[in-house]
């Protein structure tokens, strides 16, 4: 995933955004500028006027960036395919309080292993 921290960004046309950390709705202005703090899952956090803003990736061409595409599953795509889309997709999951993916926080991982214990420990009801 390319980074554009700290990368300068005009607004280039009125766009919908979510006021950190208050989750208010705003209208960025056409002609705002600021720059981006964060581009991680598809979103965007930008830095307007001393406030952050996250903008929808499907808003990206409004600060001039592209929207991230969707994986895609080829036709006749085999287990081993499809469960690397799937880990590909998993790692632009961010966990919200730091900039780490859940697949390189071994969220992912844990949580299958401990199913996997889960479904073969022994049952303790009687």
């Amino acid at each position: 995933m390319h980074s554009y921290e700290n990368e300068p960004i005009v607004v280039q046309r009125e766009v919908k955004a979510v006021a950190i950390p208050a989750g208010v709705d705003v209208n960025l202005k056409l002609g705002s500028v600021g720059y981006i703090t964060q581009a991680l899952g598809g979103s965007f956090t930008v830095y307007i006027d001393g406030n952050l803003f996250r903008i929808a990736g499907q808003d990206a061409d409004a600060i001039g960036k592209t929207a991230a595409t969707a994986p895609e599953v080829p036709p006749g795509a085999s287990e081993e395919d499809i469960k690397n889309v799937v880990w590909q997709q998993l790692k632009t999951c961010y966990d919200p309080e730091i900039p780490v993916n859940i697949v390189d926080l071994d969220w992912s991982t844990n949580a299958r292993s401990a199913r996997t214990k889960m479904r073969h420990a022994p049952s303790t009801s009687k």
